[in-house]
């Protein structure tokens, strides 16, 4: 698991597949942040998914973003607001939901 969490949380070693598809990140998070201090390795890759966020509000499905005109899948989309609150949860650090709440709340309001 700790090496697929070096930049961006990558989802499987065995091929070449190195984004950082914001579902699978997603979906792992509590058992990542149970067992690694992600606090800082979070605070760095949700800003790229508040990069990536478009005009609208959807939250990209890769962060960064990478791939054009991917936005806002259910499960994929849900990491920016799912993912933030999560590690706060885990990590107690509250900058995680001051940085987030504003794209948190343009996502919802999507």
């Amino acid at each position: 698991m700790r090496g697929n969490l070096v930049a961006v949380p990558t989802d499987c070693p065995q091929r070449d597949e190195r984004l950082g598809w914001t579902a699978d990140a997603q979906l792992i998070m509590n058992t990542a942040a149970h067992r690694f201090d992600l606090g800082a390795f979070l605070l760095k890759w949700t800003r790229d998914i508040r990069d990536g966020q478009s005009a609208d509000g959807a939250f990209p499905d890769v962060a960064p973003r990478v791939v054009a005109d991917v936005d806002g899948a259910p499960g994929w989309g849900d990491a920016g607001v799912l993912v933030p609150w999560r590690g706060y949860l885990h990590s107690g650090r509250r900058e995680l939901l001051v940085e987030n709440l504003p794209a948190m709340t343009r996502f919802m309001d999507h």
